[in-house]
């Protein structure tokens, strides 16, 4: 009986040995090592809305986290996704590399990007993207073709007594100004009143009353027109005579609409967006004496007879209609009825001369 309790004893401390020495081992299993990112590098300048490709190299189905901000949001290390999550696939060329594909670009700003190993509970460091913004269009000051239109050298007076809230006063004044004097425009102002046909000032501004039904905007020439009337007797008896003597433009009018998703630039408008410019350059062509429209398509002009939102013409090298793309003519997330037309209309009027 001594010797089996003395063997029992043994056995223990032998299996406590071996458990103390099997502890610190366990102890010091390596976690898994967090994905590696390759690029874009640190600090890397990218395009804005322009595609972006990211690549790591890691465990596990890797994501790619792009946020405004490098701190991390949750007990594994991962930043935000308030710019988007990215899930990732092999790269034909190396299997071991898993690329990220941002396919809309980022908006211009700086951001941060992290790749993440959701099943490992790992994450890269957070690594710093500038995103660039794309240069904005100049604004073009070359008189308008004459292909496209001349010019009666009419006299507009800036009308700013009404407004709208997408188009800053100033931008208004240097759109006017500037398509004034590439049709050879006189331009004068800006006061503030707001046009009104009938009150013998040609003027330029929003006023939605003027506006025809189903137009962006509205120019309207008030004819004069003279005749001369007479009263011939002769032996016969008397009778009256009315002969034309001749008509003019008394006053002329260009309003636009204030209630619409304007772009004012200088930025090219958005699918959502009417641009300012081109309405302006194009009524500013009817005040300039060219009444007639081109028709909707694939036409390097600004006197279309209708115009689409993101649809654009600000100068021979600068403009865009869906049609020569090929596309369908888009509606804007404003619920536009898209192509809106761009109108004028004559209103005569008879002065009798004695």
């Amino acid at each position: 009986m001594a010797l089996s309790a003395l063997s029992v004893r043994l056995l223990a401390a032998a299996l406590l040995a071996c458990a103390l020495l099997a502890a610190p081992a366990a102890a010091q299993t390596p976690a898994p090592a967090p994905p590696a990112p390759v690029g874009p590098p640190d600090g890397a300048t990218v395009k804005a809305d322009t595609p972006v490709v990211f690549s790591a190299r890691g465990q596990g189905a890797l994501v790619v986290h792009v946020s405004a901000s490098p701190s991390p949001v949750d007990g594994c290390g991962a930043i935000g996704d308030d710019a988007g999550r990215l899930d990732g696939t092999p790269s034909p060329a190396d299997p071991t590399l898993v690329q990220f594909t941002a396919t809309d670009g980022l908006s211009a700003g700086t951001w941060y990007w992290q790749v993440a190993s959701p099943s490992t509970c790992t994450a890269g460091p957070a690594l710093r993207l500038v995103v660039s913004a794309p240069p904005l269009p100049r604004l073009a000051h070359a008189p308008i073709p004459k292909r496209i239109g001349s010019s009666n050298h009419a006299l507009l007076v800036l009308a700013l007594g009404k407004g709208s809230p997408d188009v800053p006063r100033s931008r208004l004044v240097t759109l006017v100004r500037n398509g004034a004097k590439r049709w050879r425009l006189d331009a004068r102002g800006p006061v503030y009143r707001v046009p009104r046909l009938g009150d013998g000032h040609s003027d330029v501004g929003f006023a939605g009353a003027l506006v025809s039904p189903g137009a962006l905007a509205t120019t309207t020439l008030l004819r004069q027109n003279y005749v001369r009337v007479r009263r011939v007797c002769s032996g016969l008896g008397c009778r009256t005579t009315r002969t034309p003597a001749g008509s003019r433009i008394v006053e002329r009018d260009l309003a636009l609409r204030p209630d619409l998703p304007w772009a004012p630039g200088p930025a090219h408008p958005t699918s959502g967006e009417i641009d300012l410019e081109t309405v302006l350059l194009h009524e500013l062509g009817h005040f300039a004496g060219n009444l007639r429209h081109t028709p909707v398509g694939c036409h390097d002009t600004p006197m279309v007879v209708a115009l689409g939102p993101g649809e654009w013409w600000r100068s021979p090298t600068d403009w865009h209609y869906d049609a020569c793309t090929g596309a369908d003519i888009r509606s804007s997330a404003a619920s536009l009825v898209a192509p809106w037309r761009i109108t004028e209309r004559v209103i005569e009027r008879t002065v009798v001369l004695h």
